[in-house]
């Protein structure tokens, strides 16, 4: 009796170790970064100040459907359906294209040095990531949405871009805490935070913040950053969180959704905090109210930007 239960003891603590190492370095699907390990091709979450790997979500579904982009080269995307999505996807399933003037710019400014890096906060179903990528240069996408990074990872696999991305699966913020997202019907690109905390409806999509600050864990952004930002009105509080990467970081462009900033505090603490790091908007004039739904913040006679 005494050596069965003995057994049994020592069974059950082996099983304790195998539960305590498993969840140690696995969570829901996801298994524990390790120091050393590539970012690039992967889908990378931070969950409580730890980062994860989420291999489960780089697999496509059946409502993942696939299209083509037909801007400054062909690369193949995966959207959502129309039914879904009517807006962003959509469009890309009809026409092949979206904020294809945006593309452009970005697209020049990159092509001019193969050594800068594109960081796309706000990526969606990765537009911009996906064509940067196929250009050459490195991309780190950023998207707080799971279907979003789905999909990402799905076309990045398709199209062999694993060595020049890396997602990361969080929303921005200027501290750490949980947030619960918002959608509009029909538009998915129109995801936003939509309070702090988290909700009780288990049909809210929680997710963890991190700080622009916590990718220096991450990245060496040695050659240089250019930023698009398109977070739905969350752009102010995203830069509270990003001092230390402008401080660390040569950023020579920032291409930001402006819109719901115009005339507000936010959009003047935008303006000077960008200004404190040497980024001017390119517009016509001072007056915010003014201003275009999207500007772009440049370094003055950066030639980067300015061919």
């Amino acid at each position: 009796m005494k050596f069965s239960s003995r057994i049994f003891s020592i069974t059950i603590s082996f099983l304790g170790l195998i539960y305590f190492l498993f969840h140690t370095n696995c969570l829901h699907g996801k298994r524990k970064f390790q120091t050393g390990d590539s970012t690039n091709g992967k889908i990378l979450t931070n969950k409580n100040g730890d980062w994860y790997i989420e291999d489960d979500l780089c697999k496509p579904r059946d409502d993942f459907v696939r299209a083509q982009l037909k801007m400054e080269n062909s690369v193949d995307i995966f959207v959502y359906p129309t039914s879904i999505d009517k807006w962003l996807s959509g469009r890309i399933i009809r026409e092949g294209k979206w904020e294809e003037d945006h593309i452009q710019k970005i697209y020049r400014i990159l092509k001019s040095d193969p050594s800068l890096i594109f960081l796309d906060i706000g990526a969606n179903v990765g537009a911009f990531s996906l064509t940067m990528a196929e250009l050459g240069n490195q991309v780190v996408a950023v998207d707080a949405l799971g279907d979003n990074a789905g999909r990402l990872c799905a076309s990045m696999t398709i199209n062999n871009l694993q060595d020049k991305m890396s997602i990361i699966h969080n929303a921005l913020s200027y501290i750490h805490e949980k947030v619960s997202l918002g959608k509009f019907h029909l538009n998915v690109g129109g995801t936003f935070v939509k309070q702090m905390g988290v909700s009780d409806n288990s049909d809210v999509i929680v997710i963890d913040t991190i700080l622009l600050d916590d990718l220096l864990d991450l990245y060496d952004f040695k050659g240089g950053v250019v930023i698009k930002m398109d977070v739905e009105s969350f752009e102010a509080n995203v830069l509270r969180g990003a001092r230390n990467f402008f401080q660390n970081v040569n950023v020579v462009c920032v291409l930001m959704e402006f819109m719901a900033h115009r005339g507000k505090d936010s959009g003047q603490f935008i303006v000077e905090f960008l200004q404190t790091f040497g980024l001017e908007p390119m517009v016509s004039n001072s007056n915010q109210t003014t201003w275009p739904m999207d500007v772009m913040f440049t370094k003055p006679n950066t030639r980067l930007v300015h061919r």
